[in-house]
This record gives structure tokens, sequence and C-alpha cells, in this order.
């Protein structure tokens, strides 16, 4: 089947359907068409218990037509079954509620009227929180101010919308404005300020994430494998914190040896398994030297014997 068909298909429960729809996933060879092909689509709780409450239905293939067809071929099948049957979806193709508008021209009266619902006016402020302009629309603001509108799949995008969905004033915050959609200022404000109290905002956004952040406590680290330079294990440590407190070197040094930047000539050390551990780790902070600070690969060996007070 071309990407330029579809198949109108039915579920089908004994001799009567339940349901009738159109899918674009091809039916490769003789292979039935599976509940799970299609009924994965549907939003409907109705529509969707029809495929996962009935257990004993078939997916039957009615017809395959072209694609920009397939809303007058299945109104047909729905119109040939509906007396059979009260069909889950009769009645919404009947009234033209479910698909109907693809691949058909709307009037101009339709065509204002989606437009004016589009139209989310967006308002201005500048860096002291004072009205400077309310826009008509987010398109407008992205045309003129941001410049990056574009038209995908049918749906504008632009860094606006990211904007005017964040929460905190700081990431609101661009082109050297602040910008809220105007409805949720109506809803916080019951109207429009002519100045914001910047201060009491970012003061009541710290109270917020001050009363619902939760501080982990447990994180995800790799234990250290302490070996000598036959691959012999002799330690094994929790993590990179443990490992450099032994060896008396940083944690970072600690990650370059088991990453191969750094080889030493007397032990080596690599990463094992992840474990669940304590978030806080208080170790000493080790500082450590290189034979020849001049040297600028670190990927060269190294004599750590002098370096590291380690016995092996």
């Amino acid at each position: 089947m071309s990407e330029e068909q579809a198949v109108i298909y039915g579920v089908q429960k004994d001799e009567k359907f339940k349901y009738i729809g159109k899918t674009v996933k091809s039916v490769k060879g003789n292979r039935e068409l599976r509940k799970s092909d299609v009924g994965r689509r549907y939003t409907s709780e109705e529509i969707n218990k029809v495929f996962t409450e009935n257990h004993d239905v078939n997916m039957v293939v009615l017809k395959t037509i072209e694609a920009q067809d397939w809303y007058d071929e299945k109104l047909k099948e729905v119109v040939k079954y509906k007396d059979n049957h009260p069909l889950v979806n009769a009645q919404w193709m009947l009234e033209g509620k479910r698909g109907y508008w693809e691949g058909k021209e709307r009037d101009p009266h339709t065509l204002q009227r989606l437009s004016e619902s589009k139209f989310k006016e967006v308002v201005q402020y500048d860096k002291n929180g004072v009205l400077v302009n309310i826009w008509q629309s987010g398109k407008e603001v992205a045309i003129q101010v941001f410049r990056d509108y574009r038209v995908i799949n049918g749906g504008g995008h632009t860094r606006l919308y990211r904007v005017l969905d964040t929460g905190t004033l700081k990431r609101k915050f661009r082109y050297g404005y602040y910008w809220f959609r105007k409805s949720d200022l109506l809803k916080e404000y019951n109207g429009i300020p002519a100045k914001l109290n910047l201060d009491a905002i970012r003061k009541k956004e710290q109270q917020y994430r001050k009363a619902n952040y939760k501080r982990p406590t447990t994180y995800r680290r790799y234990t250290i494998i302490y070996e000598d330079i036959n691959g012999e294990e002799i330690q094994r440590f929790k993590n990179i914190y443990d490992a450099g407190e032994f060896l008396k070197i940083s944690p970072n040094m600690v990650g370059k040896i088991c990453r191969g930047v750094v080889v030493p000539n007397n032990f080596r050390l690599k990463y094992g398994e992840k474990e669940l551990q304590p978030i806080d780790v208080q170790k000493p902070h080790y500082e450590y030297l290189l034979v020849n600070k001049k040297r600028k690969g670190l990927a060269a060996r190294i004599n750590y014997d002098d370096i590291f007070d380690v016995d092996l």
C-alpha cells in the first residue's frame, strides 16, 4: 500500500460492526489488521473500550482507497452498516464532527472565527516592570520582535511560546522585556497592572520553591575498582571521593585515571557498577602534582611512585 492510500476497516463482533475507522498503516501480505495497529490512536474513552474491552472482535479490512477520499468512503461504510448496529462513531460521522474539515475548504465566516480564536493577547513590560504594550497576538510578537515565527505541519512555532509557558520571572525576560499572556495576568491581578512589583514576584517565587522543592538525598554513583599493574583487585571504593581520600588525590584525578586520560605506573583504577548512595559526601580535597607542569599532554605516562602516598 502506498503512502497515498488509506484502509477503511471495521471492528466486527459476530455479524455486526461496533466501529468503522481508517488508517494509513500498511497491511503487509495477508496479515490481518490488529487492534494494536489502530486502537492506540483514539483518545475517546468510548472508542477505546471497543478495542480494549472486546477481546472477541475482529479487525476487517473493508476497502483500500485514495487517502484524500477517506472521509467520504468511511461515511459510506458507516451509512451502510448503521442499521444493523448502532456504531459508536455513526452519529459523529453523520453530523460531520469527526474529520469533517480534512480536505475541504472553509467558508469566509468560519475562517474569520478560527482566526479570532487564535488571538491570544501578549503583554510587554520593560526591565523595571513598566507596561510597554499589549500585543494583539503572540504571532505578532514572534514576527516583529523574536523574528523566528515559522509554520511546521500546520502549526505556528516560536521561542515566544516557551517564554510565555515558563513559570519564572527570569525566564520570561527576553530581548530586554518581560512577556506575559494577558489571560494569565487577568487571573493573577484581575486586571492589567501599569507596573509590576518585580521584587514581590521574585520573593513569591522563592517562597514557592522553598515550600515545594525537596532536595534529593541519594544519587547513583559509580563504584571504583583499585587494581595493581597486573589487574589484580586490591580494594573497591564506593565512589570517586572515597578513592580520592585513600589515594590522597582529587576526585577529578580519580575520574581521569578511570577514563585512561592519566595512566599511573604502579596501579590502575576503573569504574565498577553504579550504586545508590547518599548525595552529601564530605571528603578532604587533595591537590595533585604533575612531574612536569610544562607538559601539556595529560595522556602521557607519568611516574606516580613519589607522588601518591600509597603502599602496594
